[in-house]
């Protein structure tokens, strides 16, 4: 769970960041990048039907991808907590 916490944290602070806060203003159209759930399945190493069942790898999982798209992937997309 501290791992969770942890991500969380990172999470945060990167919603908070300059580099984030400047896409608010951005005109359309917006560009966003999209990795589908089976790229995601193989590229993390979890099992599909784990994420589903286990609330813990799923918040996991679920925040590992947004820092991961925001610190790879150069497109218009915001973080936020939802």
């Amino acid at each position: 769970m501290r791992d969770l916490e942890q991500l969380i944290d990172t999470l945060m602070m990167q919603i908070e960041s300059s580099r984030n806060q400047a896409k608010r203003n951005l005109p359309t159209p917006r560009i966003h990048c999209y990795l589908e759930n089976l790229g995601w399945v193989q590229y993390m190493k979890y099992d599909m039907n784990d994420f589903f069942e286990d609330v813990a790898l799923n918040c996991t999982i679920q925040v590992k991808q947004k820092l991961y798209q925001f610190e790879r992937f150069d497109d218009d997309s915001m973080l936020s907590t939802g």
